[in-house]
C-alpha cells in the first residue's frame, strides 16, 4: 500500500471516530478573542468568569449544575503542564480519571494544533471540557482552540493552524471532567 492510501485510510478511521463523539460546540478563538484573553491573562477568575468574557454563547442549553460548577473551577493560567513528568506510569496515569492530549506541529512558521481530554475508564462522564492555548515565549496567547460534550468518554478540540514569526511557541491541553470530576493538563513547546 502506498503512502497516500495509508494517508487517507487513516484520515476517513479519523473522522469516523470523531463522528462517533457528541459535540455541542466546537471554536476556535477570532483575533478580538484572543486579544481579550490577553487582557485577561493572570487574573484570578474562574473558567465560567473566563468564558462569559470571551464566548457566553457556551452557556446556552447549559445545565444549571456545569454551569455552577464553572463559576466555581479557577481558570488555571499557567503555561507549563501541571504533570511531574511525561513519563508517568500506567497506574498513575489511569488513576487519574481523565487524560489530555495536546497535538503540536508545524511547516515552517505554521503552527498546527489542537487537543483531546478522554476518560481513562472507558465509561461517559455526564461533561467534558477541552481547551488548547498556543502561546509564544513572551506569554502571549496567539491560539485558543476549545470543545465540550455531555456524557461521552471523550472530547476533541478543532484542529487550527497559525502561521507566526519564528520562535518558540507552547502548546498546552487542558481537559476536565463533570461526573465524575477530574482534570488533567499536557504541555508541548516546539520551535519554529
Amino acid at each position: 500500500m502506498n503512502l497516500r492510501k495509508i494517508s487517507i485510510a487513516l484520515l476517513t478511521l479519523l473522522l469516523a471516530a470523531m463522528a462517533t463523539v457528541p459535540m455541542v460546540s466546537a471554536a476556535t478563538a477570532t483575533q478580538e478573542q484572543l486579544d481579550k484573553m490577553n487582557e485577561l491573562q493572570g487574573k484570578d477568575i474562574t473558567v465560567g468568569e473566563f468564558y462569559t468574557v470571551i464566548d457566553p454563547e457556551i452557556f446556552v442549553d447549559m445545565p444549571a449544575d456545569v454551569k455552577a460548577k464553572l463559576f466555581e473551577t479557577k481558570y488555571d493560567w499557567s503555561i507549563s503542564s501541571g504533570k511531574e513528568t511525561k513519563a508517568q506510569s500506567m497506574s498513575s496515569l489511569l488513576s487519574s480519571g481523565i487524560t489530555a492530549t495536546t497535538h503540536l506541529n508545524s511547516a515552517g512558521t505554521t503552527i498546527i494544533f489542537w487537543g483531546h481530554g478522554g476518560m481513562n475508564s472507558g465509561s461517559p462522564a455526564g461533561y467534558i471540557h477541552v481547551a488548547t492555548t498556543l502561546r509564544n515565549s513572551g506569554g502571549s496567547q496567539v491560539g485558543f482552540v476549545y470543545n465540550y460534550g455531555y456524557n461521552t468518554v471523550g472530547v476533541t478540540t478543532p484542529v487550527d493552524s497559525k502561521t507566526v514569526p519564528a520562535g518558540t511557541y507552547t502548546a498546552k491541553t487542558v481537559a476536565y471532567s463533570m461526573t465524575p470530576d477530574y482534570d488533567d493538563d499536557d504541555t508541548w513547546t516546539i520551535t519554529v
